[in-house]
């Protein structure tokens, strides 16, 4: 009896146990209603894109990366004590009428439209020959005035039976129309069906005729150049064009650019070779230095705040201000 009595009691002290550590497992990743943004360190990005018969390199290209994710009791507390760990509401992340999910797919279409613009500036600086041979067109924000069922990811078809081939006739048809009048919109959802969005048209603080929409165009380029990007599930995003265009051209001319540098940097990257502005310019730079990278290329809007924290950390590390693809190039021939 007094056997039966201690295992019991042995096991009514193993269940306790295992209660204390689910309850403190669950307080420590219950999720909270922000996000947590880092310093995601570098890679180099001589995997990211192949292309045939490349030339080899003795320096390196390197992306600089954000780490960011859905904030939780842990992550939060950690927060406090790491100063390169920021709390950032999620208002700054997605919007009202949109979800986290939402937020990656839009990233994920900016991804691909910066590998096709950095595709463009790189082959017109080397003179390779292209065709752009279609164009198609993904939303990839709806404001939250929009009066319709379009979601993010959508890839318009036609507007009232009409085929869209641009962003300027879709505003075209639009102006055409009345404000208040209901409009069908033919998509191919995010789950590849064909479906009808109807949106009614208002006008916005500039007085245009809008549905509410903005969209990415993504591009069919026919080359007899082959480029072939490989990016993982959880990369996404437009800010590393300008590193992505330099990484092509590089495999393509024989000189190599690089010249033995260890080279991080970020920046959007236009068709026409127009160097943009980033987001977390301070994650991105702290993980250059502590990738221990000797330059730092950084899109000329975001300069001086990457200036201004090399000084208040005392970086070692070389910051240039880049405005355009081809005045990267112009300063790499320098080195």
């Amino acid at each position: 009896m007094q056997l039966i009595i201690k295992k019991i009691l042995i096991n009514k002290k193993l269940i306790i146990k295992i209660i204390v550590l689910a309850l403190i497992f669950l307080i420590a990743t219950f999720p909270l209603d922000f996000y947590i943004y880092m310093p995601g360190g570098i890679e180099d990005t001589v995997d990211k894109v192949s292309v045939e018969e490349a030339y080899d390199q003795v320096g390196s290209f390197n992306l600089a990366y954000v780490s960011e994710g859905k904030a939780n009791v842990t992550s939060a507390l950690l927060s406090f004590a790491f100063k390169n760990w920021d709390r950032i509401p999620k208002a700054d992340v997605t919007q009202n009428n949109e979800s986290y999910e939402d937020s990656l797919t839009r990233s994920k279409l900016l991804l691909n439209e910066a590998n096709e613009n950095a595709t463009i500036a790189a082959f017109d600086a080397l003179d390779v020959s292209y065709i752009i041979t279609g164009r198609s067109f993904n939303i990839v924000f709806v404001t939250p005035d929009s009066e319709s069922d379009f979601e993010i990811g959508d890839q318009i078809l036609k507007l009232n039976d009409t085929k869209i081939t641009s962003v300027e006739q879709y505003t075209e048809i639009l102006n055409t129309l009345e404000i208040g009048e209901t409009v069908n919109v033919d998509v191919i959802n995010k789950a590849s069906e064909e479906v009808v969005r109807t949106a009614i048209i208002y006008e916005d603080t500039d007085y245009h005729k809008v549905t509410g929409i903005f969209v990415v165009p993504l591009k069919d380029i026919s080359t007899k150049t082959n480029i072939d990007f490989h990016f993982e599930e959880n990369e996404s995003g437009p800010s590393g064009g300008l590193m992505m265009a330099l990484t092509i051209y590089n495999k393509l001319e024989q000189e190599d650019i690089t010249n033995g540098k260890k080279i991080v940097g970020t920046g959007t990257i236009s068709e026409t070779g127009i160097v943009g502005e980033i987001d977390g310019i301070k994650y991105k730079l702290k993980s250059a230095v502590k990738g221990k990278a000797d330059i730092f290329l950084s899109p000329k809007e975001n300069y001086e705040e990457a200036m201004g924290i090399k000084k208040e950390n005392k970086y070692d590390i070389e910051i240039i201000s880049i405005e355009t693809f081809s005045g990267a190039l112009e300063y790499l021939s320098g080195l």
